[in-house]
């Protein structure tokens, strides 16, 4: 991944919440990101990596990754 991909499209993410213990169904994470356009590009680009990337930090399957946007009040 290219810096200028990172800056644009992760660092701007932020985590909601992880649920699950790895056990079973595997780890399910919600992650904070700026707009629908955000949400389908990360999904459609991105969610394998943000996968494989969690797996590695938690030591544990992940089982989904859903990316939400920021409602636009909370801007």
């Amino acid at each position: 991944m290219t810096k200028a991909t990172f800056d644009k499209w992760v660092a701007p993410c932020g985590l909601i919440s992880v649920a699950g213990n790895g056990n079973g169904e595997g780890i399910e994470v919600r992650i904070r990101c700026q707009n629908a356009f955000a949400r389908d590009w990360l999904t459609n680009r991105l969610q394998p990596i943000f996968i494989r990337a969690l797996e590695g930090l938690l030591g544990k399957p992940v089982a989904a990754v859903s990316f939400e946007p920021v409602a636009e009040e909370a801007r």
